[in-house]
């Protein structure tokens, strides 16, 4: 079991390091999320998680005790790392402590047209003057 363990977690490493790379976010689908709010967010729309990289300053947190454990009811993959490797993964100066990899949603154009203005002529939209 320990071999799957150490698999998964360089994999998860490998992921995120892969992703940081644009061309790589269009081959895979896939996008990585940083910070506890938008992993907050990302768990409230329903995201497809594909797994999550935290490092031991998270867990010092209320919030972040309560965001793992909201992962871990998701059975998000969650693997904790280094301060230092998962200062070398975050893409930021201060790092919060969360990394995740996430499927984002795909629109169609009839998604995203939809109400009064769903045409996709120009909308007429009164303009009033602030006199």
């Amino acid at each position: 079991m320990t071999g799957t363990r150490t698999r998964i977690r360089s994999n998860l490493q490998s992921t995120v390091r892969d992703l940081q790379r644009r061309k790589a976010r269009g081959r895979r689908g896939l996008a990585v999320l940083e910070g506890v709010r938008l992993v907050e967010e990302a768990l409230a729309a329903g995201l497809e998680f594909k797994g999550a990289l935290v490092s031991p300053e998270l867990a010092r947190t209320t919030r972040g005790q309560a965001l793992t454990a909201e992962l871990a009811s998701h059975a998000v993959a969650v693997e904790e790392v280094g301060a230092r490797a998962f200062g070398d993964l975050a893409g930021t100066d201060t790092p919060q402590g969360i990394l995740a990899i996430v499927q984002p949603r795909t629109w169609a154009l009839t998604d995203i047209a939809t109400g009064p203005c769903s045409s996709w002529t120009a909308c007429r939209i009164p303009v009033t003057s602030a006199r």
